[in-house]
C-alpha cells in the first residue's frame, strides 16, 4: 500500500504517457515545487492525522477531509470505478457514505469527485 503525489510533471508529460486524468501540483499551480519541502509537509500532515486516528478522533479526520474537498452543498459528479456516474448536490461527505441528492455511495467505490465543468 502506498500513496503517490505528482509534483513537478507537466501536462505535456502526462499527455505523452497517455494519462489524460493525471495531473501534478506544478501543472495545476503553473510553477515548480521543492520536492523535499512537499514531502516534509505531507509527512507532517499524515503524522498528525495518524495520531487523530489512533486516538479515535474520527470526527476530526472527517472534518479535515471535508475541509480539503470543499464541495459540501455544491453540485458534483461522482465517477465510480464500475463506470457509473452520479450527478447532484453533495449533501454529506462521511467515511460511512457520500450522499449526493438521495444516493449514498461508499467512498471506496468513487474514482473521482468533482464539480461539473462550466458550460
Amino acid at each position: 500500500a502506498g500513496i503517490g503525489l505528482n509534483v513537478n510533471q507537466s501536462a505535456e508529460e502526462f499527455a505523452e504517457a497517455n494519462l489524460p486524468l493525471a495531473s501534478s501540483l506544478a501543472a495545476l499551480a503553473g510553477r515548480s515545487f521543492d520536492i523535499e519541502e512537499i514531502a516534509r509537509h505531507l509527512l507532517g500532515v499524515m503524522d498528525r492525522q495518524y495520531e487523530w486516528m489512533i486516538a479515535g478522533d474520527f470526527a476530526r479526520l472527517e472534518s479535515a477531509w471535508n475541509s480539503r474537498l470543499d464541495l459540501a452543498g455544491r453540485d458534483v459528479i461522482a465517477e465510480c470505478f464500475d463506470g457509473t456516474r452520479h450527478r447532484g448536490r453533495l449533501l454529506r461527505c462521511e467515511f460511512a457514505g457520500i450522499v449526493i441528492d438521495n444516493v449514498t455511495l461508499v467512498p471506496e467505490t468513487i474514482r473521482s469527485l468533482s464539480e461539473p465543468l462550466a458550460a
